[in-house]
């Protein structure tokens, strides 16, 4: 299986819980941490992580760490050790834990299905992950009315074969727009697959500096085709050099 036909699956390690002292400033959600200080050299040098916390209030927090899209991610006990690692860095105790979450999101880079299948998939089953974010839920819930329309119109037919049905379905779930905006993001997670620490860094300081309707709405899958290709053509336009070459190199 070549690097095209492999899975790649997005990983975290996450708790919910209190600590001798507080890990993010009040009120702060963190998004993307991508500091490796507190790993080992030969760490350094594997997959990169990054830490999505947030204050749930009251002495509580949400901190997991994350690997993006990636076929051969790192392991649950690796990434609970470069959380406790990020944490001792800084001189921060567990003191107590109320969750513990394992996370895989998968599949992220699955192709668009095939319309002539007579089940009509939905959400994962339906390759509806975002690729470049892993975000999901978000979508599953703006489509579902198109697609629930969709089947109850083709249902009014009673002449039209279950098949035919389905592949309503399927194309109120997947029209041209949504199909070309899937492989713009595929090209970006297979982009960002192949950046160390480093490069990841310095393309998420340049994409957040975007506006925050366009990087938001990247993540969410809320931008139409055109803002999108905006989008990505005004981040590579005020992009290092380091972020232009790693985007247009075709390596593997």
């Amino acid at each position: 299986m070549n690097n095209s036909e492999e899975v790649a699956v997005q990983t975290c390690y996450g708790i919910v819980g209190n600590f001798s002292k507080p890990p993010l400033e009040k009120d702060q959600f963190v998004l993307m941490d991508y500091r490796s200080d507190h790993l080992s050299e030969t760490q350094k040098k594997e997959p990169p992580t990054f830490l999505y916390a947030m204050d749930m209030g009251d002495g509580k927090y949400f901190l997991e760490e994350t690997q993006l899209g990636l076929v051969n991610p790192l392991t649950m006990d690796d990434l609970k050790g470069r959380l406790e690692k990020r944490l001792a860095h800084r001189d921060i105790e567990i003191t107590s834990k109320q969750h513990e979450e394992l996370g895989l999101f998968l599949p992220m880079n699955m192709p668009i299905p095939d319309f002539k299948q007579p089940i009509l998939g939905y959400g994962g089953a339906a390759s509806m992950v975002h690729p470049a974010s892993g975000y999901l839920i978000g979508n599953v819930l703006r489509r579902a009315p198109l697609v629930a329309k969709a089947i109850s119109d083709a249902m009014k037919d009673k002449n039209l074969p279950t098949m035919l049905i389905a592949k309503k379905g399927w194309e109120s779930l997947w029209p041209t727009e949504l199909i070309r905006k899937k492989s713009l993001y595929q090209f970006g997670l297979e982009k960002l697959m192949r950046f160390d620490e480093k490069l990841l860094r310095e393309f998420f300081e340049g994409f957040f500096q975007l506006p925050k309707n366009q990087w938001y709405g990247f993540l969410t899958d809320t931008l139409s085709l055109k803002e999108i290709v905006n989008a990505m053509w005004i981040m590579f336009l005020k992009a290092p050099w380091s972020v232009k070459k790693g985007l247009n190199d075709n390596a593997r």
